[in-house]
């Protein structure tokens, strides 16, 4: 076969990476290899949440929980732990979450928290099928029977036929428009299922997700504009768009190396007593005192055995992890369920590719003489393996089912219940990880 592009791409690889070691000072290179990370990883997040959208077993679950986090002022894992804590000091019969918000009376959203419906694009229907999936004809009473019950959706969507001619010509012209705004989850389905119930293309985004989009739209200019300022940000710029792997060697390219989310010591093991042990679990000067948010949970659920299938693989006691790191058993109890499972479990809108947790062999020999993280080690272990396992990413393309024999029978049978047809695999390691392609 021909690889030439292969070849052409390892080259111009090559040619930036001597082009960023000779141009950009290597302060200023290592402070853009974390800005430019950051902002890539802040657009391709945006891209997904507009994906998720468009399926609703995801979306009900996403923006429930984006909802839940915003009433209670806890972006992340660590700040429900943080509050629990302070809340458990002064009033420790009090601690407990409320339920997620779902726009009900005894539940709403958060102020100016809404659910919008998106309508796209598609070169099937016609304007007057648009219009009437849109709008039904009524008399005013049904109108304002219509606008202040969002579930009823018998006269369609918009109150006047010229609202509903406007949004199918914006919908021409811009590739999208939003037809509704909801206070309720419910209302926000029940739009939705109307215009699928017609075949349009739609989806539901929440407030947050529509301003994350906004900001990725002045990412996108400001990367436009350092990638024109400069060859070689250019290159980091594209290299953080197909790099896989965050802290390996494939996230470096000329020395410097782009990150795709911050890494810090976990805080469970940094607390308020000045005598913590942290410094000596974690010492700066190693890569491996500093994880992701994923990783720093799994780690916690490994070390104290809590973590399904690992307490095989763990070197050392639960009682002995406590004591090298000084970290409390219970730090992740505190976070209110059900919680969404990790952004790298994943699947497309319409199941077109998805991701699949790889077997690690069940139990063979190798599996024991590796840990997930120095800390597990006790002593004798010193080969270290990825903290997150690693992932396989489906490909379902039914228009190759000559393949698809071969790849079920042969290789994953047991894994692919349900799946008769795949078109490709792929395979990567710990948030990525190097990539192998068949």
């Amino acid at each position: 076969p021909d690889y030439e592009a292969v070849r052409s791409s390892n080259r111009s690889r090559m040619e930036t990476a001597e082009s960023i070691r000779s141009l950009l000072p290597p302060r200023l290179a290592a402070a853009l290899g974390v800005v430019i990370g950051t902002a890539v990883q802040s657009i391709v997040r945006s891209v997904e949440g507009s994906a998720i959208g468009s399926d609703p077993v995801q979306w009900e679950k996403r923006w429930t929980d984006q909802a839940r986090r915003v009433r209670d002022e806890c972006p992340t894992d660590e700040d429900y732990v943080l509050k629990s804590a302070a809340i458990e000091d002064t009033a420790p019969d009090s601690l407990q979450w409320p339920a997620a918000p779902d726009g009900t009376a005894d539940n709403p959203l958060p102020p100016r928290f809404r659910l919008h419906l998106r309508l796209h694009n598609d070169d099937v229907h016609t304007f007057e099928e648009v219009i009437n999936a849109l709008h039904v004809p009524s008399s005013p009473s049904n109108r304002r029977r219509m606008s202040s019950d969002e579930t009823d959706t018998s006269n369609g969507l918009v109150a006047h036929r010229s609202d509903a001619d406007d949004m199918t010509h914006h919908v021409d012209s811009d590739g999208q428009v939003t037809v509704r705004t909801y206070t309720t989850l419910v209302g926000a389905l029940a739009g939705y299922r109307r215009l699928k119930s017609r075949g349009l293309h739609c989806s539901v985004v929440s407030t947050p997700q529509v301003e994350s989009e906004l900001r990725s739209r002045a990412l996108l200019a400001w990367l436009a504009e350092l990638c024109s300022a400069h060859p070689a940000v250019g290159g980091m710029v594209v290299h953080a768009l197909v790099a896989v792997d965050d802290g390996g060697k494939a996230s470096e390219i000329g020395g410097v190396r782009i990150w795709r989310e911050s890494r810090s010591v976990p805080s469970w093991a940094i607390g308020d007593d000045a005598s913590a042990n942290w410094p000596s679990a974690f010492p700066p000067h190693l890569d491996t005192s500093f994880l992701s948010r994923e990783e720093a949970e799994r780690l916690h659920a490994i070390g104290f055995g809590t973590f399904d299938g690992a307490a095989g693989s763990t070197m050392i006691a639960p009682a002995d992890f406590a004591a090298k790191t000084g970290a409390d058993s219970t730090f992740y109890a505190r976070v209110p369920q059900p919680r969404l499972p990790s952004e790298r479990y994943s699947k497309s809108p319409h199941a077109l590719w998805g991701t699949m947790v790889l077997s690690q062999g069940d139990g063979e020999a190798s599996d024991t003489a590796v840990v997930p993280h120095p800390l597990l080690s006790n002593g004798s272990v010193l080969n270290t393996s990825p903290l997150l396992e690693r992932l396989l990413i489906i490909d379902t393309d039914f228009r190759k089912p000559q393949e698809a024999d071969r790849l079920t029978s042969a290789m994953f049978p047991h894994q692919l219940s349900g799946l008769s047809m795949i078109s490709g695999v792929g395979m990567t390691g710990t948030l990525g990880g190097e990539v192998e392609m068949q």
